[in-house]
């Protein structure tokens, strides 16, 4: 089948909500997107297949192809490259955004970036993926009010290119399901007091947007891994602890058994990450290789980077 257009996207990380309750908003987040693991998918000439989509998704992703393709369509999608659902890669997101821009494109529909959003139904909660997905790099979601679709994008910044990134992820684990996550997320603003969300926003703004503007690698890691903490703690009712499962924990503390900074667990897990300078991050990548191999580990481990653009999507 010849192939008609492809979208790459990456992956994001989210480092954690800065904000729960505060104003008359509910939630705001501060996150990263990365070039590894990808999202590949190809458009080709076909009866409207949709091929290698995670079962859960497909209905999802012909919703959203009926309701932008008014007639029959004359192509499959395929997704070429991927890494699993529910790992805390937002991989569903980049998925179903992907669908949408490449119907949009072959169906001659002109739609906005937030048309395209609202189709999806994506960002309910968190925008950091799908403005990840549309600028890349470094971004800051404002959180929603009640009047609001999904959260508007805030503050966005390049990624310092020489702050490299390191993921494990525990074989076989998944974090919370949509329904799942609602059934937690609809619930926790009230139970969070504006004072503890305060707290929250000072770390990330004084912090961590404040260490990434500033280039200041030490100031951006030790807001992480403070934002990671406290936002754990308010969590730990529903996930039993900081972390999601007791593998989450081990990975971030071979993480930091290795060397690497800012560590965390992004979203519901099951991935870790941290953060190294380049000058050291060879070196800290392969002590973390020789550890998970001493102690016969289930985890998978990447090294990646921040990719500071958007998807990209080429005709053919």
């Amino acid at each position: 089948m010849r192939v008609l257009a492809r979208i790459i996207s990456g992956s994001r990380l989210h480092l954690g909500f800065y904000n729960i309750n505060y104003g008359g908003i509910r939630y705001g987040g501060v996150g990263l997107y990365i070039q590894n693991p990808r999202v590949v998918l190809e458009a080709r000439e076909g009866e409207g297949l949709l091929i290698g989509f995670p079962e859960e998704i497909v209905a999802q992703a012909n919703k959203i192809i009926e309701s932008i393709c008014t007639s029959r369509r004359n192509f499959s999608l395929v997704v070429r490259e991927s890494p699993p659902i529910h790992t805390g890669l937002g991989v569903s997101t980049q998925i179903l955004l992907s669908t949408a821009k490449l119907a949009s494109v072959l169906c001659d529909r002109n739609l906005s970036f937030k048309e395209l959003v609202k189709i999806t139904g994506r960002g309910r909660y968190s925008g950091i993926g799908i403005h990840a997905f549309r600028v890349g790099g470094f971004v800051v979601d404002g959180g929603t009010t009640i009047s609001e679709d999904y959260p508007p994008l805030i503050f966005r910044v390049d990624f310092p290119s020489d702050w490299k990134i390191a993921l494990v992820i525990p074989k076989g684990l998944r974090g919370l399901r949509d329904n799942e996550e609602s059934v937690v997320l609809d619930v926790l603003p009230s139970r969070v007091s504006e004072e503890k969300s305060r707290e929250l926003i000072s770390i990330a703004f004084t912090m961590i947007i404040r260490g990434v503007s500033t280039r200041n690698f030490d100031m951006f890691v030790y807001g992480v891994e403070l934002l990671q903490r406290k936002v754990g703690e308010l969590f730990s009712v529903y996930q039993g602890d900081i972390f999601s499962t007791r593998e989450t924990g081990l990975a971030v503390d071979i993480l930091r058994k290795a060397g690497f900074k800012g560590t965390g667990q992004s979203s519901w897990g099951p991935v870790a990450y941290g953060f190294a300078l380049t000058s050291s991050f060879d070196e800290k990548i392969k002590k973390l290789k020789n550890i998970i191999e001493k102690e016969n580990l289930d985890f998978d481990l990447i090294a990646t980077t921040a990719r500071n653009k958007g998807a990209l999507l080429r005709r053919y």
